[in-house]
């Protein structure tokens, strides 16, 4: 290790170098996070967000459902009537929720604030205007009821400082155990093989 203490050092501090120029260089995203509670409208006829034991289970869907080609395609359309002009197909990926007992926690993420804020709330607009419709109701019956619990107010840009700081250290000790490694597979190479035999 003394001796290719150069390639010990080096390697780790290229890998430190190229991680953290590369996530620099990535573009800014933000993330703005809201808490729904979502449950069936109980005036809402028909079995569509229903279980076979009739229990209501659109809360539970519903991270499918936002998912799902049609939502992104009715996001895309709320979006343009707003004056923002998004396709769907780059809407997929921007979404990700998770639910429990009734509420659904959604998070937007987008390339500016502004327009994580727009996606979040025409996602409410078209939720309360489509409804069970997504589970098979009429479009004239919405049936869904949607509580915005904590709003989407505010975008947070991700990849902070600390956590820069963490995955560039992280790939620079990956880097400095490879180099190690490499160290020691060269020196096993260079003095570990045995001498040879003299005839007696």
């Amino acid at each position: 290790m003394r001796r290719r203490w150069r390639l010990v050092a080096a390697l780790p501090l290229l890998v430190a170098i190229i991680s953290g120029s590369a996530a620099l260089l990535r573009p800014a995203r933000y993330a703005v996070p809201m808490r729904l509670l979502v449950t069936r409208d109980a005036q809402a006829g028909g079995v569509a967000g229903l279980s076979d034991r009739r229990e209501d289970t659109t809360a539970q869907d519903l991270p499918a459902i936002l998912q799902s080609t049609a939502f992104r395609g009715d996001l895309a359309a709320e979006l343009a009537r707003r004056g923002r002009h998004v396709a769907a197909e780059a809407l997929a990926g921007t979404i990700a929720a998770g639910y429990s007992e009734h509420t659904v926690s959604i998070t937007v993420v987008a390339a500016s604030p502004a327009e994580a804020l727009a996606i979040a709330d025409a996602l409410i607009a078209v939720l309360r205007a489509q409804g069970l419709r997504y589970w098979g109701g009429q479009p004239d019956q919405p049936g869904l009821q949607i509580g915005v619990l904590d709003p989407p107010a505010q975008a947070a840009r991700l990849g902070s400082l600390r956590a820069l700081v963490i995955e560039v250290s992280l790939r620079a000790a990956a880097g400095l155990g490879l180099a190690a490694g490499l160290a020691l597979l060269l020196h096993h190479r260079a003095h570990g093989r045995p001498a040879p035999m003299r005839d007696a």
